[in-house]
């Protein structure tokens, strides 16, 4: 008996804007090609896989790959056209079908996400933009965790209050 762990996750942005830095208002057109990471850990003796696939403007770009040993990859997607200063949809998928051949237990995880660094490989003198996907200047932005500074008022408000009853 072997058990699967199908994951499958699609993630999509649809407001994607590519500028031409030194001339804002250029609605030409250039190439653009993603940066994903691809991260696999494996708990074990396995029989798995991993595919990735992206797609930019809905099909302009498709690209897939597959993998079937566990590690960390970068994936960059083909290249595919886009027009400047008109919102770009940019998709992808992780497919990871984990499972040990030899127990059947479930194991491992997976993730995929885009590159914290130049998201995308652009000609000199572009960059991208996304409210979206947290993307600034083409490098992923600080994003503070959900509930961060509610953590934090409790935190301190613990301090003060146990402070007050020591005094």
């Amino acid at each position: 008996m072997t058990a699967t762990v199908d994951m499958r996750g699609v993630i999509t942005f649809t407001d994607l804007i590519f500028t031409n830095l030194s001339d804002p208002t250029d609605n030409g057109f250039i190439s653009v090609s993603a940066n994903l990471v691809a991260d696999w850990i494996s708990g074990g003796p396995t029989n798995e896989r991993m595919i990735v696939q992206a797609k930019i403007n809905g099909g302009l770009n498709e690209f897939s790959d597959s993998f079937t040993t566990p590690g960390v990859r970068n994936v960059l997607t083909s290249n595919a056209t886009v027009q400047l200063n008109t919102p770009v949809t940019f998709g992808y998928i992780g497919d990871f079908r984990l499972r040990d051949s030899v127990s059947g237990a479930e194991n491992g995880s997976a993730s995929l996400g885009l590159a914290d660094v130049g998201v995308f490989n652009l000609p000199t003198g572009y960059t991208l933009n996304s409210v979206d996907a947290g993307i600034v200047n083409n490098n992923l932005a600080a994003i503070p965790a959900p509930g961060m500074l509610t953590l934090l008022a409790v935190a301190l408000f613990g301090m003060r209050w146990r402070r007050s009853r020591s005094v």
